[in-house]
């Protein structure tokens, strides 16, 4: 008997960062539950995925999780609110000869549109609440409005995300929906780089591994900017993709990771205030019956 993922039904499975990931849904199991899966023994008390939650979400998608069945991952929900469109002119001016301007231009200009419901994109699953992440992105900016030494923790995006845009995005009543998760911040595996310290956050971004096992491919990480954060400045290749931050640390203290318009994921970074880079958050939000 082959194996075959008790989460999406796919067979297809491939050993990433020490653990088997199942490349349909990007579920995680250890060698173990392979073993007991392929041997077609019932795992079905033991076998614990590990890309979800185990009690309170947690940001980091916690290495002990608990997946509700049936799934819903790869699904799209709507929740929220956020100004998402642009005039013409305003899309237009953001390659225009005065950029910084028409830039300006379009911020001010947004106030007069209407905010649209966000849609999400459910990327993994916990007993009680979702992932969510943003099919498109919403926002750019940079990741620091200064060239500085930041992390996660320190950084104008966290405080943004977590201010402003929570608060305008969302109703009190769904605010009381989203789970405070505990966003754990490693350093950068390849230089070193600080991570920071972890933090407690309702609104986040994801990191360089989240990115990796949620997203298993290049293609699942693709992302199209609303025209809203095209008009505001964010930098789009010839097929429409995007730049969008991570939040894991750089190469140095002052750059942050990213996907780049290939979705590819570049752990290098890019200097932490590009403000062509986007803004893609990720929400815990709590199941609804």
């Amino acid at each position: 008997m082959g194996f075959v993922c008790d989460i999406c039904g796919g067979n297809d499975v491939m050993k990433v960062d020490g653990a088997f990931t199942c490349l349909g849904c990007g579920v995680r199991y250890s060698a173990e539950e392979v073993r007991k899966i392929v041997l077609g023994r019932d795992a079905s008390a033991t076998s614990t995925p590990t890309s979800s939650p185990s009690g309170v979400a947690v940001g980091n998608v916690s290495e002990n999780a608990v997946t509700a069945t049936p799934s819903r991952i790869g699904q799209t929900v709507q929740f929220g609110r956020f100004v998402q469109d642009a005039s013409d002119d305003a899309v237009a001016g953001q390659v225009a000869a005065s950029r910084t301007a028409s830039i300006a231009a379009a911020k001010k200009e947004s106030a007069s549109f209407e905010p649209e419901p966000i849609e999400w994109t459910i990327v993994a699953e916990g007993a009680d609440c979702e992932l969510l992440l943003a099919t498109h992105a919403l926002a750019a900016r940079a990741y620091n409005l200064d060239n500085d030494v930041v992390t996660w923790e320190t950084c104008g995006v966290r405080v943004w995300l977590n201010g402003k845009f929570l608060d305008s995005a969302f109703t009190d009543d769904e605010q009381a929906l989203m789970v405070c998760a505990d966003v754990e911040n490693p350093d950068n595996a390849g230089y070193g780089t600080s991570g920071g310290a972890h933090t407690s956050d309702k609104v986040f971004v994801l990191s360089v591994d989240e990115a990796k096992r949620l997203l298993v491919t290049d293609d699942a990480r693709l992302c199209r900017p609303t025209r809203h954060a095209k008009a505001t400045g964010a930098w789009e290749n010839e097929m429409g993709y995007t730049r969008w931050w991570l939040r894991s640390p750089g190469f140095m203290q002052n750059m942050a990771a990213y996907v780049d318009t290939n979705g590819e994921v570049q752990c290098q970074g890019i200097f932490v205030d590009n403000a062509g880079c986007t803004v893609r958050p990720a929400i815990w939000l709590r199941k609804r019956s």
